[in-house]
């Protein structure tokens, strides 16, 4: 198993995200992918690395789906790519209500060949960031909460009215966004149909054409790849990356002595 060295520093809040072929703007058209993973493996993969965590992996794989894409365009930077993803922050003791979400960046290791290398990368990363979330996340939150409600929802819909999400440039943030949701370990039914799989679909900002929603349930893990055709026109080749590098990443760990 490997160890990491204790972290010694942190870094910046807004480190630099260099430029993908994913971060162009963006149109009105989508396309659509999704690969399944046995979760068995996955939770067998994060005992390669002390304190690793699933989304740790889950992040090494996609970061390796990245890296296998651009090489074979050559166009991947040299430095690592960048996700943007969404945590949940705990509740206060005693404070009742929906738990806390903040936002944190993750480096995704793309700039490491090999795969256990990749994970360590990305959990320190991870590490780094839940450290900085968990120091000026809560306050953040604290100012947000003074907004009415009613007032907060009427903002979100004039900006989804007017389309404003093409003014933002996301790709100064991150290459990528990757959303994570644990789902039930067991099978669940509606009216006595069996679920057989979950899939998610997300809206895009400029300057990002690639996201990843990454569900759990029922043994299996499946990445829901959302996709722009003008930045991402074979997003059927980027799949099958995406499960080269899982595999790569998980024979790892059922190889390891």
């Amino acid at each position: 198993m490997t160890r990491l060295p204790p972290v010694g520093h942190r870094e910046p809040l807004l480190a630099e995200v260099p430029h993908s072929p994913f971060n162009q703007h963006t149109d009105g058209r989508r396309n659509f992918d999704a690969r399944s993973y046995d979760l068995a493996a996955v939770l067998e993969t994060r005992k390669q690395l002390a304190g690793a965590t699933v989304n740790d992996v889950v992040l090494t794989g996609i970061g390796g789906a990245m890296r296998r894409y651009l090489l074979e365009k050559g166009e991947l930077p040299e430095a690592p790519l960048v996700t943007a993803m969404a945590i949940s922050l705990p509740n206060d003791p005693g404070q009742k209500g929906a738990n806390h979400v903040s936002v944190v960046r993750v480096s995704l290791g793309s700039n490491v060949a090999d795969p256990i290398a990749r994970l360590a990368a990305v959990h320190e990363s991870a590490t780094k960031s839940k450290a900085v979330s968990d120091e000026v996340g809560e306050r953040v939150l604290e100012y947000v909460e003074f907004l009415p409600g009613g007032l907060l929802v009427a903002t979100l819909r004039l900006g989804m009215a007017a389309n404003l999400g093409k003014f933002y440039e996301s790709s100064r943030v991150a290459n990528t966004l990757v959303s994570t949701m644990r789902g039930p370990d067991f099978p669940i039914y509606l009216v006595g149909a069996r679920m057989i799989a979950g899939y998610a679909l997300s809206p895009f900002t400029q300057g990002c054409g690639l996201i990843h929603n990454v569900i759990s349930y029922h043994g299996r893990v499946v990445v829901s790849i959302n996709g722009c055709p003008t930045i991402l026109p074979d997003i059927d080749r980027y799949a099958d990356c995406m499960d080269a590098s899982f595999a790569e990443l998980t024979s790892c760990a059922s190889t390891a002595p």
